[in-house]
């Protein structure tokens, strides 16, 4: 059977960031149709608004959505170029995790891969701050440089977006329906009729109309209102990872406040607290062990923590994990639907796009056959794998030395550690961690060696001595320390020059 019918169950972020990148790369000679049922009735969950690249990806590649710029106008969205991580390891102990930042080893030996230039800091015991980016976080500043009347924006340095969920999926809509490829129905979904085999034939809507298609993408966040009526289960990470509520206290902006280049995360008594700097305001939340501490004792603690006299806005209960299967006959479950894992960081929407891109780059066609269980077997597996890794990244996060509460103590406890997890941990105690490290059953991943690296550094788990004599080793430890020299030379040209988030900002406000 040929899909020329798509059907997207859910608005939101996710949701029409999936009808965005359909519309990219979907010919519109093919004659596929889209439509979007999105209701009143689902409320966007927008837990975190701070994004990894693959949403400013989106934007850069996709003519109907503007440029970054245009979006960062409308939407008050800001840049970001990583996260400072606050007493993590020990209390008062801190560290940058940039996003980006990678470096080629140009001898080729052992790799082109091998992060000599991290593996050094190690050696040295030193701090990972000396790197452009890093230094733009710490003094709150952008790869942003005024040249006479006009401003010249740097697009090599790796940077994300913080965003304000619902002005994003609004924008994203509108641009979306400007291009008159999709077909938008605000209506509420009552039933979901198949055929014999189990497929998705059509949906009966609260209006009475009914919405047939081909293939089917739920976008419905934790409603899964497609995903419930199929056969299939959870795989929870409530033995790995240990939160399970959000609570969130925004603030409006002062003009005086300064607005950083990075978000926040800060451990705290039974979780940690995060800070996404908007332009008008910032998205502040406690995510914590709901099990440990009522949402009163909660907020009690964050107003000790802020010395303000803060009010939840909204408190979210969620259980980590993911589906077991995300193509399930003619459904695909994307976004909150097809998992969640804590927003520590914010690999939400990057899970949502790779799953998508993966979709539409390796395996659809008009002509998919969707009841081929090989094709779906290896689509699942590998998105398992992805999920089950970033699982995995995070409970890096929690190997902390904090033994101040009954959380810190039993989140950081081997019993939480995966079989994967445990063997990374177990080939680092001998050598440095490389690329070829990262697989699930055989399969790499993407999300990479350099982040697992600085954050591993931030707790202090790698072997100063392990690290120092690989380097020797490899005749790497004299051009390490000349090129973190060079690169320190690189970020001292620059930082000067460059402008201050709030100069940034207050400048392109003037020009919308």
């Amino acid at each position: 059977m040929s899909v020329k019918k798509i059907v997207i169950v859910g608005g939101g972020t996710a949701g029409w960031i999936l009808a965005s990148i359909l519309i990219n790369k979907i010919n519109p000679k093919n004659n596929i149709s889209i439509s979007l049922i999105e209701s009143k009735d689902i409320p966007i969950v927008g837990v975190g608004e701070s994004t990894t690249g693959q949403v400013a990806d989106v934007i850069q590649n996709s003519k109907h959505l503007g440029s970054v710029l245009e979006f960062i106008k409308n939407t008050g969205a800001t840049y970001k170029y990583g996260i400072e991580h606050i007493d993590w390891s020990n209390l008062g102990d801190s560290f940058l995790s940039p996003i980006g930042s990678s470096f080629v080893n140009n001898t080729g030996y052992p790799s082109s891969t091998y992060d000599y230039i991290r593996i050094l800091h190690i050696a040295e015991k030193q701090k990972y701050i000396i790197p452009l980016a890093n230094q733009l976080m710490k003094q709150n500043k952008l790869y942003v440089f005024r040249n006479e009347d006009k401003l010249d924006e740097a697009d090599t340095l790796d940077s994300a977006l913080h965003i304000d969920a619902f002005k994003t999926s609004t924008y994203f809509r509108e641009k979306c329906l400007q291009t008159n490829r999709i077909e938008r129905i605000e209506d509420t979904i009552v039933s979901v009729v198949k055929n014999d085999l189990g497929f998705v034939k059509e949906l009966i809507l609260k209006s009475g109309k009914t919405v047939k298609g081909d293939l089917f993408f739920d976008a419905s966040g934790w409603s899964k209102i497609l995903m419930k009526t199929m056969q299939n289960s959870f795989v929870s990470f409530k033995d790995n990872l240990l939160t399970n509520k959000a609570a969130l206290f925004p603030r409006k902006n002062n003009e005086t406040d300064i607005i950083k280049s990075c978000s926040t995360a800060t451990a705290r008594k039974y979780g940690w607290t995060f800070e996404v700097p908007l332009q008008e305001r910032t998205g502040r939340g406690y995510v914590f062990n709901g099990d440990m501490i009522s949402d009163e004792e909660a907020l009690s603690e964050v107003k000790l923590c802020y010395n303000e006299n803060i009010e939840f806005k909204r408190v979210i209960s969620f259980e980590l994990g993911r589906l077991q299967n995300n193509w399930v006959k003619n459904v695909i479950a994307i976004g909150l639907c097809s998992n969640f894992i804590e927003p520590l960081e914010a690999t939400g929407l990057y899970t949502t796009i790779l799953q998508i891109n993966h979709f539409l780059d390796n395996y659809f066609t008009e002509n998919l056959d969707l009841s081929n269980q090989y094709i779906k077997k290896d689509y699942n597996d590998y998105i398992a794998s992805v999920i089950d890794d970033i699982r995995d990244f995070i409970i890096l996060h929690y190997q902390s030395k904090r033994t101040d509460t009954i959380f810190w103590k039993e989140a950081s406890s081997k019993k939480r550690w995966s079989s994967e997890f445990e063997r990374k941990i177990n080939i680092w105690n001998s050598r440095m961690p490389r690329d070829i490290d990262y697989h699930h059953n055989g399969r790499d991943h993407l999300a990479g060696n350099s982040l697992w690296l600085q954050v591993g550094h931030g707790y202090n788990l790698f072997d100063s001595n392990i690290a120092k004599q690989e380097l020797i080793y490899y005749n790497l430890y004299e051009k390490a320390k000349n090129d973190l020299q060079e690169i320190k030379n690189h970020t001292n040209q620059w930082i000067d020059k460059a402008l201050t988030t709030n100069e940034y900002y207050n400048i392109i406000k003037k020009r919308r």
